[in-house]
């Protein structure tokens, strides 16, 4: 195996900006599927528009992309970035899913932080995906948490 002739400076940085970035990007593809779904479906009332199942439409079409991603022949570091997306958009939608009951959401939060950080060790990746994961699920979180 190669070492990675990065500093891991630059990384931390790849990671924090490019992240932040990759999320933002989902979370506007996101408001572009709800919207054109309202204006297109749901003009008279768009109160109607069913947030739930778009919301889970885009994490699971995420989802089978970030799959194909990790499957791909890009490197590492790209695919850290990338997947944040997936992680990203199924977390949020997880939060929103349980936000009623404090104890399922604190739960759900630690489960899927937990198995993402699993499947990431059994697989063998690199640190950084570590680094893309714990930012992208605390970035979700602040951002999806009830208030």
């Amino acid at each position: 195996m190669k070492k990675n002739s990065r500093n891991p400076i630059w990384i931390l940085i790849i990671i924090g900006v490019g992240g932040l970035m990759v999320i933002a990007l989902t979370w506007l593809f996101y408001l572009g599927v709800y919207l054109t779904t309202e204006t297109l479906f749901y003009t008279e009332n768009p109160l109607e528009v069913p947030v739930s199942q778009i919301r889970l439409g885009t994490a699971i079409g995420l989802s089978i992309g970030g799959y194909l991603v990790m499957r791909s022949k890009m490197t590492a570091l790209f695919k850290a970035l990338l997947i944040m997306s997936p992680i990203s958009i199924v977390l949020v939608t997880l939060i929103f899913r349980v936000y009623m009951n404090p104890v399922s959401l604190w739960i759900t939060v630690i489960g899927y932080t937990g198995a993402l950080i699993t499947g990431i060790r059994l697989a063998k990746l690199p640190w950084y995906f570590y680094v893309s994961v714990v930012f992208s699920v605390l970035v979700s979180t602040i951002y999806a948490w009830p208030r």
